[in-house]
């Protein structure tokens, strides 16, 4: 697709119900721009719009990321990233008491709650995920 420009990706996933997701998105300086982004109804491709690659991923930083450990890193965080998000709201806390309880800043909180992945390391989110009073648990498993 060379309208698309050098550098951008096509990315395919398949969500809980099995609906087909494509999304193009393009990387500068850890940056990512979502150039595109839509749910197909049928297999049909529309007019004017090709494939920009035959890979397909089983994860968004799978396909986004340079290396398999930066995105299994990447995997690492959002996990923990959602799980505190998840348990923030479900505990009703506001910003300023989650920043008491994880011992953080209320905008480091407000960072994390928007989604700013590339500001937290592994260790600051496990950190606060014990803070939170939650138990981290891991599994390892031969790449596919």
């Amino acid at each position: 697709m060379t309208t698309v420009g050098a550098g951008a990706r096509e990315i395919r996933l398949r969500d809980a119900s099995g609906a087909f997701r494509v999304l193009y998105v393009a990387k500068f300086a850890g940056t990512i721009y979502v150039l595109h982004c839509f749910q197909k109804k049928t297999q049909a491709t529309s007019e004017g719009v090709g494939s920009m690659s035959d890979d397909s991923f089983v994860s968004v930083w799978d396909a986004i990321e340079d290396t398999p450990a930066e995105a299994e890193n990447m995997k690492l965080r959002s996990a923990l990233m959602m799980a505190l998000e998840e348990h923030i709201r479900t505990q009703g806390w506001t910003q300023a008491e989650a920043a008491h309880r994880l011992s953080v800043t209320q905008p480091r909180v407000s960072d994390l709650l928007r989604g700013k992945i590339h500001l937290f390391g592994l260790d600051t989110l496990v950190n606060m995920v014990v803070a939170a009073g939650l138990h981290v648990e891991m599994r390892v498993a031969r790449a596919a």
